[in-house]
């Protein structure tokens, strides 16, 4: 079998109903599903690719805390970060190629072909705009039969914008044709500019409209090019974005009772993770909270749960989806219309050199401050304001929208058994 999956970020069911426009929606039968929890892109992207829970396949977020080495880790790209067999194995040994482009963790020897944003930043400064791709030129081939190139700052910061899928848009099309000849292909791709709109401007925002436009745009062009090539497809949202509209700062509160410490530079403030009792790590909706002792998990549970916008306070054993080493010690829900921020200080003057910047690797925890501006007169560095976020994701009980050209059972009313089947097709085709 010849399939197509293409993921849409932010491609919330409520969205998708109220914006809909492009006639082909009606050729894939388009259905609600309950989203996966939590609802955050590496956890989302693991299950759709192993057909499994955070549990077993090790994502508990977009990043994590390494216990041994203390120190927190987002965003980072190889595929042996998570666990399970993949969904195309046996696929694979009958022969089936695999590619996917720009999913998350997608480096590595478990497909045959891959796309994956990697620039190298050079000491003296500047950044040369690269990928890891697997065969190794085929960013620089892309390029060169599409007359595109890819632009970083339009995949994630205050540059962020519809660029950055029309790119991959058109690196899908062409590694749906490339493959078109085998005689059992899978292509993944993922398109990730609705997310932006709504995170900056809200779900209901004029901004979300158009991007949503935009995307119908995209994912017609690749379904028109998978029937062409004589492939099935199928269209799913990885999580649905709500309204936010104040931030809560798990860290903060930590510091102020004293159990996360900070090291002091210049007049700067950086986490001292070796001697805190207890640290979370952000991640839009969700904080993972790492205590370093068990005597500390009643009265750190009593202190979140008193703090305002916060919805949930739970301990990892108690928690199915996310009962996994790497997971920390408690998990935190935002309440309905918060979302969570990594900031630890009070005071601008104590805040790390980072965090007015777009470094999604040293930032413990995810910032969606890196869309925002400082000034409109110097895009490059980023605002510091949390309460500028208009959307966000995580939580427990939104939907997803689901579509394809093949039937799905009437029991694949969520995104983890739309994954489980999707593996059956590929399993028994």
């Amino acid at each position: 079998m010849k399939l197509a999956v293409v993921l849409g970020a932010g491609a919330g069911y409520s969205l998708f109903e109220s914006r809909r426009q492009a006639a082909f929606w009606e050729k894939l039968s388009p259905k609600r599903a309950e989203s996966l929890f939590p609802a955050l892109t590496c956890p989302v992207q693991a299950t759709l690719r192993t057909a499994s829970l955070p549990n077993a396949h090790g994502m508990i977020a977009s990043g994590y805390f390494d216990r041994a080495l203390q120190e927190p880790f987002f965003w980072k790209q190889p595929s042996t970060l998570f666990s399970g067999p993949r969904i195309w194995e046996n696929f694979r040994r009958r022969g089936g190629k695999v590619a996917q482009i720009c999913f998350q963790q997608c480096p590595g020897t478990d497909s045959d072909v891959f796309l994956s944003p990697a620039p190298v930043h050079k000491h003296h400064g500047g950044m040369i705009q690269e990928f890891l791709s697997r065969p190794p030129n085929l960013y620089h081939e892309i390029c060169e039969i599409t007359g595109l190139k890819f632009n970083l700052m339009n995949y994630w910061g205050p540059f962020a914008s519809i660029k950055s899928s029309e790119w991959i848009t058109e690196a899908g099309i062409e590694t749906i044709r490339r493959l078109a000849s085998e005689k059992e292909s899978l292509v993944l791709i993922y398109l990730p500019h609705l997310d932006y709109a709504q995170q900056k401007h809200g779900p209901q925002s004029r901004s979300a409209a158009k991007a949503f436009s935009e995307l119908e745009k995209m994912a017609e062009a690749l379904f028109q090019t998978a029937q062409e090539n004589g492939y099935e497809f199928t269209f799913c949202g990885d999580y649905e974005i709500t309204e936010v509209d104040t931030p809560v700062y798990p860290n903060r509160i930590l510091r102020d009772s004293s159990y996360f410490d900070v090291r002091h530079v210049e007049k700067m403030t950086y986490p001292q993770y070796v001697t805190s009792r207890a640290f979370a790590l952000a991640d839009h909706q969700i904080a993972h909270v790492y205590v370093r002792e068990e005597k500390d998990l009643d009265p750190l549970k009593m202190l979140f749960s008193m703090s305002n916008g916060i919805g949930r306070v739970m301990e990892r054993r108690d928690s199915p989806e996310l009962n996994h080493p790497r997971a920390g010690e408690l998990i935190l829900e935002a309440a309905e219309g918060y979302h969570f921020s990594y900031q630890w200080w009070d005071t601008p003057e104590e805040a790390p050199d980072y965090a007015d910047h777009v470094d999604i690797h040293s930032k413990p925890g995810f910032d969606p401050c890196e869309l925002f501006p400082m000034q409109w007169w110097n895009p490059f560095r980023t605002s510091t304001d949390a309460g500028l976020v208009k959307g966000s994701h995580g939580r427990a009980g939104n939907a997803v929208v689901l579509g394809s050209t093949f039937a799905l059972p009437e029991t694949c009313d969520s995104f983890l058994k739309y994954s489980q089947h999707l593996k059956d097709m590929l399993e028994n085709p």
